[in-house]
This record gives structure tokens, sequence and C-alpha cells, in this order.
């Protein structure tokens, strides 16, 4: 039996095993009948350095986009490393010399070489426009039909035309391009005929415009950027920060795509916001009095007789419609009031009558106050008021808190110039109506006039005395009444020259008493008053801030710096002094780089395989640090690995593989691929470092005899009765004879049967007279083993009872033949004749 003979194995050689078999499969396929495909790529046991496809039985090598593959199907390079210079200035299109009649022919071999044109500046690219003949130093010049690709794009084909005569694309040759950032790599066959060259032209550094805010200008050495205000760095990329000096001297800088501008404060003007506005020039700044400028803003004054209203623009009269301006509910700002309204009101709630003396008596109730004696009170020539103080009762104090107010006598009424009070449980009293009335008409020339129920008496000024206050002191500064001035004497009394921040007759009034500024510190100053803002806060009265309008663009969050300055804290993504400029919206990322934001303004380069810096600038592996013909590939970021040549391994392929041998009783180190090796061993010996003996221990069973063979085999030789690859099978173990015969080794892996009697056959499976091979009714009978013999019927002989007796008439003479048993017979002879045949005569 061939066990070899269906051929099992599909990829492979069948090699019989006695029994069995042995597939030796091909390269390529595995499995017991070499039946299934090795995926190199998977295992990652293939050649390749970039991309692997699996293929039945073998496997294939492409390579990234942007490289190209070798015509060995193993290698991939990147033409932008890898390329030959031509350096040939009479191939330019500006070559103005004798035409050479050059040939390319010879010099350019179809080998799969990479150029690229190195010639000075006239010759850096191939030539994109139609020649005539007799151009670039010989008769037919080559020109690129094909425009130049992007860096985007990676290797495109490209057509270029050969021209001659008046038919500028006589002959044409297909050639692959690459952009490598700063210059074009080509894979040039050779041209059809001699005299045909290839022609280079001028590189176009500005096309497309490197720079990204700015335009691009060529010179010898390449090109540069000459940028738009407000941009700088080498491809104007970096916008220039303009508000970085703070140029603006009284408002925030706001930056610009072409400069910047300066949101000035109120009241001042000019580019650098540094010129004062003079508002009492148009419209006398709304005043109907008289408009102060001043820096940062202006005030308004009244003329004599009329104070300054609420919002300090409008002047009115105290004494006009009576006086009377009086709410329940006083305002913040000061407001003339008739008082005889407000005894009314304090009457009926405390219930008391005020007496004839300036005080009110008894017990006074916390809601209801008593209107002080005046003390230091003097005549204003000008407008007619009086200051006065006064004073609230509180528990047996009679002054426990005072204010000061101004007093203006009208016509038929007395009117007081008087604030809300600072608590809630303080209130204005007054004596009864009509008492007050003494005074409107009073004598006192130099002092205040008290009522009382006898009339009125005079209180004198310092320096004056007498009934009405008429007698003028010699000192008159002796008792002055100046708080926060100098007392200068004069012929009516003494004046009060008042320190700067102060003013009244006795200089007792502060500019900043009545604080207006609503976000920030009030400062007295000589004109009046100023406001120191709070950061985040400007106008006059510090009542703008500065966020109040928020003009950061792009959801940008608009926070208060110092001064009236602010800044835009932007959204991911965007940048500028308003966040009005959109990160990455103009790739500033080179050789193909993707911009990423990172926060605020910043970005990032995500930088194509091969390229690394801040901008993706840098091309790794310029300075190939690789040995032993080690290439460089490019990795992720600025990181790059050898890819050593079989033998070598090691960071920079600097490690030789089997420098040292490890392979163990004489085997031989063989490079493999990368930093791989294998072992060859001697006859006898395998593993991985050949320190295996074949044979050691023996795996053949029942006393079989191991002999090893080439490499890691071995047979194993079997005793008689065995079999198998490792003898592990008994011949006869399953008894093959049938009809009880028995199973005999007969050497090596053969048997026979001995049968039984009346059996025979290789299995004993025929039995002997089973077909009768007797003839003419002869009875079949065993004779031992496979043999057998005939009983002939009487008058029949042979083996197989084939033969008649007497059908060959033995008997002669007319003797007649008579059959007896068996094959034997007799002669009944004639009368005369005799013998066993009657073949005597008597």
């Amino acid at each position: 039996i061939n066990p070899c003979q269906s051929n099992p194995c599909r990829n492979g050689f069948c090699r019989a095993r006695g029994l069995s078999y042995q597939c030796l499969c091909k390269k390529g396929y595995t499995g017991r009948n070499c039946d299934q495909d090795i995926d190199e790529c998977n295992l990652r046991i293939s050649r390749c350095p970039g991309i692997c496809i699996n293929t039945p039985g073998s496997y294939q090598c492409s390579c990234e986009k942007g490289r190209i593959l070798l015509p060995d199907g193993l290698t991939c390079i990147d033409p932008c490393m890898s390329y030959r210079d031509i350096k040939d200035t009479t191939r330019s299109i500006k070559y103005s010399g004798y035409t050479l009649s050059l040939c390319d022919y010879e010099i350019i071999k179809q080998n799969f070489t990479w150029y690229r044109f190195n010639g000075g500046k006239n010759s850096q690219m191939m030539l994109t426009r139609q020649v005539m003949m007799n151009q670039c130093g010989t008769n037919a010049p080559g020109w690129l039909v094909t425009p130049h690709p992007t860096v985007r794009q990676g290797v495109i084909n490209g057509t270029v035309c050969f021209s001659l005569r008046s038919n500028f694309c006589r002959w044409k040759n297909t050639v692959q391009i690459k952009n490598c950032g700063s210059y074009y790599v080509y894979q040039l066959p050779p041209p059809p005929g001699c005299h045909l060259r290839y022609c280079s032209d001028r590189y176009d550094y500005c096309q497309p415009n490197p720079c990204f805010n700015g335009n691009c200008q060529t010179n010898s050495t390449g090109f540069y950027c000459r940028c738009r205000a407000g941009f700088e760095g080498t491809y104007c990329h970096q916008e220039i920060k303009e508000c970085a000096s703070n140029p603006c001297v009284k408002g925030s800088c706001i930056e610009g795509l072409n400069g910047y501008k300066c949101k000035c404060l109120p009241g001042i003007t000019g580019s650098h916001c540094d010129a004062d506005i003079n508002e009492c020039w148009r419209n006398n700044g709304g005043c109907q009095g008289t408009c102060h400028n001043v820096p940062h803003g202006y005030y308004c004054t009244c003329p004599a007789g009329q104070d300054l209203d609420s919002n300090n623009r409008t002047c009115s009269d105290p004494c006009a419609n009576g006086g009377i301006r009086f709410r329940d509910s006083l305002t913040t700002r000061p407001d003339y009031n008739r008082l005889n309204r407000i005894q009314r009101y304090c009457e009926s709630v405390s219930g008391l009558s005020p007496n004839s003396t300036n005080w009110y008596q008894g017990n006074v109730r916390p809601n209801c106050s008593a209107l002080a004696k005046w003390i230091n009170v003097t005549q204003n020539s000008k407008d007619n008021y009086k200051i006065g103080r006064l004073c609230f009762h509180f528990g047996l104090q009679h002054c426990s808190f005072e204010v000061s107010t101004r007093i203006r006598s009208c016509s038929n009424s007395i009117s007081y110039n008087i604030d809300r009070l600072s608590a809630c449980y303080l209130n204005y009293c007054s004596k009864i109506e009509g008492v007050l009335d003494q005074c409107i008409n009073s004598q006192c020339s130099h002092g205040v006039c008290i009522a009382n129920e006898n009339g009125y008496t005079c209180k004198c000024n310092e320096g004056y005395s007498g009934r009405y206050c008429q007698e003028e002191s010699s000192d008159r500064c002796s008792n002055n009444k100046c708080l926060n001035g100098l007392c200068i004497a004069s012929k009516d009394g003494y004046t009060c020259k008042c320190k700067e921040g102060y003013y009244g007759n006795y200089c007792e009034l502060d500019h900043c008493s009545k604080n207006q500024c609503e976000n920030g510190r009030c400062v007295s100053v000589n004109w009046g008053y100023k406001c120191n803002c709070t950061d985040g806060y400007y106008g006059g009265f510090c009542q703008y801030g500065v966020c109040d309008t928020n003009e950061c663009e792009n959801n940008g969050t608009c926070e208060p710096v110092y001064g009236s300055r602010y800044r835009c804290r932007c959204k991911s993504g965007f940048y500028g002094g308003h966040c009005e400029y959109r990160v990455c919206q103009v790739n500033r990322c080179l050789n193909n780089g993707t911009c990423e934001p990172v926060g605020g303004n910043y970005y990032k380069c995500r930088c194509k395989s091969g390229f690394f810096g801040s901008h993706c600038e840098k091309t790794i592996c310029e300075k190939n640090k690789c040995q032993n013909n080690g290439r460089c590939e490019p990795l992720q970021g600025s990181y790059y690995r050898c890819r050593c040549p079989d033998g070598f391994y090691g960071k920079y392929c600097d490690k030789r593989v089997c420098q040292v041998n490890r392979c163990q009783n004489n085997g031989t180190c063989e490079p493999r691929h990368g930093s791989y090796y294998s072992c060859r061993c001697q006859d006898g010996f395998y593993g991985g470092h050949c320190e295996k003996e074949i044979c050691v221990p023996n795996d053949c069973q029942n006393k079989g005899r191991c002999e090893p063979l080439q490499g890691a085999s071995y047979r194993c030789h079997c005793q008689s009765g065995f079999y198998g690859i490792h003898c592990e099978n008994r011949v006869c173990q399953t008894n093959p004879c049938k009809n009880n015969g028995v199973c005999q080794p007969a050497g090596g892996t053969s048997y026979r049967c001995r049968c039984q009697s009346g059996f025979y056959g290789s299995f004993c499976d025929y039995r002997v007279c089973q077909t009768n091979p007797c003839e003419n009714s002869g009875a079949c009978e065993p004779a031992g083993g496979a043999y057998y013999k005939c009983r002939c019927q009487s008058g029949f002989y042979g083996s197989h009872c084939e033969y008649r007796v007497c059908q060959t008439k033995p008997c002669k003479n007319g003797g007649k033949c008579v059959p007896l048993q068996g094959a034997y017979y007799r002669c009944r002879c004639q009368h005369g004749f005799y013998g066993g045949h009657c073949e005597n005569k008597a």
C-alpha cells in the first residue's frame, strides 16, 4: 500500500513513512497537508519596511504615501532623502552660451534613480513652459507639461515633452515628481534618443506664497518675507504686540490688524489719549451758569442767589415757588425744603410743643430733633446764605449727632439745604409756625438772628458785638472759626482762606463730604474734587465699568486689569486683543504639518513623518547617524530609527550579528533579517543554539534504534514485529487474519497469515472449495493450507476431473474400454487378442 498515491499534500511533496506519510511544504505554506497559508504580515516575519500585503504562499511590500518601493520589492525610500544632484548649469533655460548638443541618454540610466536640479539659482527645477529647440545646451530640450505637485499630493506621474523644430512634443517621457517643501526631486528615465536633454529653470520660492501675512521676495539665497504692518518673523507669522509698551497715556489700548487704537477716558482725546477735551467750548458744557474746564472733565457753578441742581448743570432759586420742594423721602442729593411742614410732622409724632428756648426740653423721643441754636454763622453778601449746624437729641444728650446746613431767607419763608439723614430714627423738627418769621427782616448786621417769643436776638460773629452786632472788635482773628484754613482780617471782620480740598465761610466743608464717586475714591483738589477710580472703572464719577459692554469676541471673557484697562481671556482656539483671531485660521505649520490649538493664542504643529521643529521646518535624517549602510527611517515627531541591513543591529546599526558565535556543538551562526540570526547545526544536533542532541534521549520505542539524519531529523529502525515513526505500532497487534488465521511477523512492517485448513489468501479470507473447481461432478476436498484435491466420479480423472477415462480409446484391435474406479480402466479384448490394451494376438 502506497500512502502517497492519492497525493494528499496540496502545496508540497509527499514522503512515505511506512503505512503513513509526511508532507514537505513549499515556502509560504504549513499544516499536515500543506493546505494552510502562512500570513507573513500578521506574524511579522516579512522583510517589508513599510506596508505588508499577504498573498497565497507569499507577500508583497508597499510603501506609505510619499515613499517609493525599489526594484528589490523590499526597500522603501523617501526620494527627498535619497537623490543625486544635477549641477550642470548649461541645461538652464537662462543659459546663453554656445549650444553644445549635449545628451542625457548616456548620463541618466534606467536604474530608478531620483535627481534634484541643483545647478545654482538658474537651475533648480524642471522647466514648466514650452521651449524652442537648440536651448538648454542641446538640440531637443525637454520641458514638463504636468504642473508640479503640492507637498500634500506626494509622488505623482508627470509628462515631459521634447521639442524639435516646430513640434513642441516630438517625443514624450513619463517621469515621477515629488515636492519636498523647498525643492523638487524627479525620477528620470533616459530620453528616447540622443541629443535630447531635460531642461531646468529657476525655482520659484514664492509660489505658493510662504509668507502668512506679507509678500514674498526672492533674493540670491532664496526668499524673504516683507511683512504687513502688525506682523513680524521669518514667515510673518508672529503678531506684533503694539500695546505692550502702553502707548495710550489716559486710556486703554486695543490691538488691531494693522496697529492699535486707544480708547480714551471721558474728557480725554488724542491718538495716544494725551490731550484734555475742553468740554466748556461747546454749548458751555451744558451748564446754565458758568462752566469750568478741569483735567478729565468740567464742573458748573451758578449765579449769586441760585444753587446747582442735582444734575450738576442747571441752576434754581431756593426761594422760587415759596421754597416748597419737600418730599417725605429725601433723596441722596441735597434739596431745599420748607421747615414749616416738617414741624407739623414732628409735632404729630412726638406730641411735644417747643418752648421759647432753642432746645426741646423734657423726654424727647428718638424720632424727633430740635433746631439747634446757630453758631459760627456769617452773612454771605453774594448769595445771602447762612451756615448753621443742627443738633439731634438722643436720650439726655442734646447734641448726640450734628450736621451742617445752608439756610436761605426768602421773602415769606426760610429754605434749608438738608441731606438725607444717616439713620432711620433721626428726623428734622422746628418751632411752631410763625415764630421763625421774626428773623426774616432782622437787623443783625454781623451775626445770626435767633427768633423767640419776644422777637429775636442777634448772635454776633467773631470780632463783632452790640445788640445788632454792629460794633467791630480790634483783633478780628483772635477767635476765628476757620476750621481748615487761614484767617485773614478785613474791615468787615475776617475771611477764611481754605486749604486745598475745603470750601465754605469757615472752610468747614470738604469737597468729598458728598462723595459722588460711584466706584472710586474721592480726592480733593483746588478746583473741587476728582475721582480716583477702582481698577476696572472709568469716567468722571467712575460710573463706567470697563467690562460693562463686553468687547471680547468669540465668547471671550472681559477681565479688568488696572486703571481703565482690561484684557480679554479668550476661549481655546482664539487670540488677539479682542479674541478676534482664530488660532490655526492660517496654518503656519510647514511641510504639510497640522496646526492644533493648545489654549489661549498658542498652537502646536503635529508634523508629518520625517519632519520636526516648532513649525515642522526641520527634516529628520538630514544627518544620517546610521552606520554600516543602515537606512534612516523617520518616526512620529522628531524620532527616527535605523533600518539595519542583514547582519547588523543596534540603535545605529553599530553592532554586528554573529560577531560572538552563540551556536553550540560547532554550529554555524547565520545572520537573518534585522538583528536576528539562526544556527546551522551539525548532523545530530538541533535547537535554537544547537544545544540539543538528536537521539538523546532515544524517542524510538520498543527497542528501536535511532539514526540521526541531516539537520534536526532522525529515523527509527524498528525491531521485527514493530513499525511507525517511533516504532510505536506492533505488527499483528490488531489481527488482520480472518477465519482464525494466525498473524506472524515477517520482518519490518510486514506480516503473513497462517491460515486454518480450508482457507487461504493474504488475510485467510478465501475458503478452499468455496467455488468447486472440480469438473464432471467431481468432489472438492481440502488438502491443507490453500490446497485442495478433486475426488472424481467413476470414469473421470485429472487434478480437476477434467479428463474422461476411455476418451482416447486406449484399447486396440477392437477391444472395448471399460472404466474402473478413479482414472483406471480395463480393455475387454476381441477373440484372438489379449494384453492390457489388447495389443497382442493370440
